[in-house]
């Protein structure tokens, strides 16, 4: 019994390891800290938004914008929720 016991806590410590493709879906804190990014699916392709900030206002109290841009047209939409990684696809066991 006591070894039916290790065998099936072993197995099941194992099993995330043996699951695991080195996916990229899921939520990562970016190097800095600064910013949650949530990779998904969208359908087949993966795609990346910014969920999180720690510092999500600006000095006047208002939602962050993508003020940086260099197209003017999206300077003015929110940094929360902004979608910026689209496209990656897994080719050769990589994305």
């Amino acid at each position: 019994m006591k070894t039916l016991i290790i065998t099936f806590f072993t197995l099941l410590i194992s099993l995330p390891v043996l699951a695991d493709d080195a996916s990229p879906i899921g939520v990562w804190l970016t190097a800095d800290g600064g910013a949650k990014v949530e990779i998904y699916a969208n359908p087949t392709k993966l795609e990346g938004k910014i969920i999180w900030l720690k510092e999500p206002l600006d000095k006047d109290g208002a939602p962050k914008k993508d003020t940086k841009n260099k197209d003017a047209k999206l300077q003015s939409r929110p940094i929360m929720g902004m979608v910026f990684l689209t496209g990656f696809e897994k080719k050769g066991g990589e994305w």
